[in-house]
């Protein structure tokens, strides 16, 4: 007969070391966009070169619209057709943006924001219409 306290123990501790790996990509997470803004930051200091603001938002913001549909889409990760069909989204949506960001200097965060909001379920649709068998047929 198995011990209630130890299924207890063990599910309690399944869910602290889940706890703990979600902590711990936060803090990679966190430490990534340290490591990008150090490297704008160095880039300016020793070259000159200025980076608008906007450029590297749509770099911030991209990494989120990839971060929205790789959990979305976690069990199709290993799927070619998915990467695919990713891909061909994320060029539509970074030639998209340059288009728009060129043109455009006065682009602000929320806008990013706003644009992101409406991306996530278009490509969650056109993801899901390609690597969903029960929809694609």
């Amino acid at each position: 007969m198995l011990n209630p306290t130890a299924t207890e123990r063990k599910s309690l501790s399944s869910r602290l070391g889940s706890v703990l790996r979600e902590c711990l990509k936060i803090v990679g997470i966190a430490l990534g966009c340290l490591v990008v803004l150090a490297v704008i930051a160095f880039i300016v200091a020793r070259t000159g070169i200025v980076i608008p603001w906007r450029w590297t938002a749509l770099c911030y913001w991209t990494g989120f619209l990839i971060w929205c549909i790789c959990v979305q889409f976690k069990q199709h990760l290993r799927q070619p057709k998915f990467w695919i069909t990713f891909l061909g989204l994320l060029v539509i949506h970074v030639i998209g943006f340059i288009a728009v960001l060129q043109r455009s200097t006065e682009w602000h965060n929320t806008w990013f924001l706003a644009v992101v909001l409406v991306e996530v379920p278009c490509f969650a649709v056109a993801l899901g219409l390609v690597v969903d068998k029960k929809l694609s047929h």
